[in-house]
């Protein structure tokens, strides 16, 4: 292979690897929390770049991350509170609590809730229960559309199809 992908020095020996880490593999209880974790960072960066407004929360229902593309959202409709998504209007807020609660119980499934007064649809997708481990702060993700969006309700579909 020739070009700027081309590897650029020779490979390692497995081998010869094995020996100066000193193990085959680091324990699972290391690495599992590593996995998650760029999981989850991997989906935030694929989700802000195809602009798909999203917010990541832990096992308390605290948002963890909100990406850019959900600011207008946030700012309007909807806010954050002490780190707690909450709608402006009473009855979406109590039908957001709800849909969070659900998302967070290990191995629910895509729950899509509409907020009428806000006009928005909420896709909640669980995180993996292998994604689950005692390490991994990221417990759900939501994403957030208009009702009328169907390219996010595609994709919160996929997502969740293939556990994603």
């Amino acid at each position: 292979m020739t070009g700027f992908f081309a590897p650029q020095r020779e490979t390692v020996d497995n081998d010869d690897f094995r020996s100066s880490v000193g193990s085959d593999r680091l324990p699972e209880e290391i690495l599992l929390p590593i996995i998650a974790g760029a999981y989850a960072r991997g989906v935030a960066d694929t989700l802000e770049l195809l602009g798909i407004p999203a917010l990541f929360f832990d096992g308390d229902g605290r948002v963890l991350h909100a990406n850019s593309a959900s600011n207008p959202f946030v700012d309007g409709p909807l806010r954050l509170r002490t780190h707690h998504l909450i709608a402006r209007d009473a009855a979406d807020n109590h039908a957001l609590s709800e849909l969070i609660a659900v998302a967070l119980k290990p191995s629910s499934s895509l729950t899509p809730t509409l907020l009428p007064k806000a006009g928005l649809t909420i896709y909640a997708l669980p995180l993996p229960d292998h994604l689950r481990t005692a390490g991994q702060m990221v417990r759900a993700i939501l994403l957030i559309s208009n009702a009328d969006d169907s390219a996010v309700a595609m994709l919160a579909r996929r997502m969740a199809t293939f556990r994603i």
